[in-house]
């Protein structure tokens, strides 16, 4: 690390500096495991109540996040995301940390992998079954990038979820939207693929026709509020009609 922090790119050759960048690489491979490592110790190996990593059901650790939050400079939700991922690598898989650790993944890797597996593991599948899964990704992850790696799992994983942990994962479907500042408002959705493009379509064409003309969108009414409040008005108008075009 030293070596690499007291070099000057500019007098290297092309090659060196292709070596060097692979170096940064593993460099911070390690500090993701290493600074799991950390958070762990200081949030400790489980909450209250266990729960899996990427559920969306995560217990709260209100003291350790507070802590974190406020070294580090980054929101509560953050901070616990931050825990929850650490304890995942550190305690649930270490063999992930490991493998960071040795630098032969990336931090985008490992989460792809721990949420490609949640499923198995919220289903009850063996974790004899989980590690050899987690094992093959890491393996595969060495020379592949994150979005091969991303369907590479999910061909894998496929083949051992439960017949009814399939059948839900086709039927539920929701779509939630949520305001933001700024006029913007949030869309979190699962819907199936042919939909999905529809819906990406629908939204596609109701922007650019905003931006091609003057006139307002038809159901979007002209009201005396302040310009921000009119913007996210209109974003509400668009997506509920990209929505009934469902």
């Amino acid at each position: 690390f030293l070596n690499i922090a007291n070099c000057d790119p500019y007098a290297l050759t092309r090659s060196e500096r292709i070596e060097i960048l692979a170096s940064i690489k593993r460099i911070q491979s390690w500090l993701t495991a290493f600074n799991a490592t950390v958070i762990v110790t200081l949030a400790g190996l489980s909450t209250d109540e266990s729960h899996s990593p990427y559920s969306f059901e995560y217990e709260v650790d209100e003291s350790a996040r507070e802590e974190i939050s406020a070294q580090l400079h980054m929101s509560n939700n953050t901070a616990q995301r931050e825990i929850d991922f650490s304890r995942a690598i550190t305690v649930e898989n270490p063999e992930i940390s490991r493998a960071l650790a040795l630098g032969e993944i990336s931090r985008l890797h490992a989460q792809i992998t721990l949420e490609q597996v949640a499923p198995l593991q919220k289903t009850g599948v063996d974790s004899t079954i989980i590690t050899a899964i987690v094992n093959r990704a890491l393996g595969y992850a060495e020379l592949h990038t994150p979005a091969e790696l991303t369907r590479f799992l999910k061909k894998l994983t496929l083949d051992h979820l439960p017949e009814q942990a399939l059948t839900s994962d086709q039927t539920d479907r929701f779509l939630r939207i949520w305001p933001e500042g700024h006029g913007m408002i949030g869309i979190a959705g699962r819907i199936d693929a042919v939909t999905g493009t529809k819906a990406l379509a629908a939204l596609d064409a109701i922007i650019e026709s905003s931006r091609n003309t003057a006139t307002p969108l038809v159901g979007e009414r002209e009201v005396a509020r302040s310009e921000e409040h009119t913007s996210e008005l209109q974003s509400h108008v668009r997506i509920s009609y990209a929505v009934f075009c469902l």
